[in-house]
């Protein structure tokens, strides 16, 4: 049986704390204290968000593990026997401060961001780490900053519940997931009717032989397929002349066709460099783009080349200055 979609996001906290984060409270400290020294690279661009959005508070809960993080403890489980799921935090960040006010009476405007962040130990293969298994920060305003059709998601922080609207971050554990299912469910949770899917949804429409490892671009577009989503794919590697082939189907047509239709984009590459083993690949979501008018480049195809003769019109990506992911 499937679980209630959000029911993670909802759950009534075991324990609240408070913090104010004018000076001197600091990050660093913090994120050493709650989650040792280890370099939570995810963990702490979360806190850069919150100070750039100059947040006044922190809301640190404990909560329970219920929905769709239940049933990715069940399959983990599955997956290694010795598996436990050892502490499950819900932090928001807020842009009011919460002295002489009950903090669960702020405002929903007052919400930047919140994200779950779980701790998963497996003491037969000696794993302790933490994740960030989603999070969602509010857009910054940006003129040149475009990122169509954000989600709406609701969570239960303190007393109340808040909505917010974004992109939905998830992180890779190199368990039940990699960086293949969670860039799947970043971009179907803005495109599906429930507003999210689990992980033991797309490994079950994917069928990996091992999820930890992640999928096959043939195994992405199944899961794709399943839900009648449609999709255009390019494989430049499949091609003899890749470089030729790249400059007639420039990656970034597609990118920008996919993210201004509404329904984003997946981009896939292989990696190299010291740290690489084998066939390292990855794959990214992407989402919006920033949009500059002023920039020059259009400006001067223009000029220099007649429109109507051998150019048939400059396309509005070429203003694109960068992709969000």
């Amino acid at each position: 049986m499937t679980p209630n979609i959000d029911q993670h996001r909802r759950v009534v906290a075991e324990n609240e704390e408070y913090f104010s984060l004018l000076p001197p409270f600091s990050f660093f400290d913090f994120i050493e204290e709650r989650f040792g020294n280890s370099l939570h690279h995810s963990i702490r661009r979360f806190f850069s968000l919150g100070r750039a959005a100059n947040a006044k508070t922190l809301l640190v809960e404990s909560i329970p593990c219920a929905g769709i993080i239940s049933e990715e403890n069940e399959d983990l489980t599955n997956l290694h026997p010795e598996h436990q799921c050892t502490s499950l935090y819900r932090l928001s960040f807020w842009s009011s401060e919460t002295e002489g006010i009950p903090p669960f009476q702020l405002s929903n405007n007052s919400l930047l961001g919140y994200s779950i962040l779980k701790n998963d130990t497996i003491p037969d293969k000696n794993i302790d780490k933490w994740h960030i298994f989603e999070a969602v920060f509010r857009k910054y305003p940006h003129r040149h900053n475009c990122t169509p059709r954000p989600q709406k998601y609701y969570v239960k922080l303190g007393q109340l519940e808040y909505e917010i609207e974004g992109v939905l971050y998830c992180q890779q554990n190199a368990l039940n997931k990699a960086c293949a299912q969670v860039a799947l469910r970043s971009l179907l949770s803005r495109l599906l009717p429930a507003g999210d899917i689990s992980y033991r949804k797309i490994n079950e429409i994917a069928k990996p032989e091992n999820p930890g490892v992640g999928l096959s671009a043939q195994q992405i577009q199944s899961v794709l397929s399943y839900f009648e989503l449609q999709y255009q794919a390019i494989d430049y590697t499949a091609y003899t002349e890749q470089a030729n082939t790249k400059k007639i189907l420039p990656y970034q047509k597609f990118i920008y066709s996919g993210i201004e239709s509404g329904g984003g984009a997946l981009v896939g590459f292989k990696l190299s460099g010291s740290d690489c083993t084998g066939d390292s690949r990855h794959i990214i979501p992407l989402y919006g783009h920033t949009f500059n008018k002023d920039t020059w480049a259009p400006n001067a195809d223009i000029s220099y080349f007649k429109i109507g003769d051998s150019v048939g019109y400059i396309p509005s990506e070429s203003w694109t200055s960068s992709f969000i992911g």
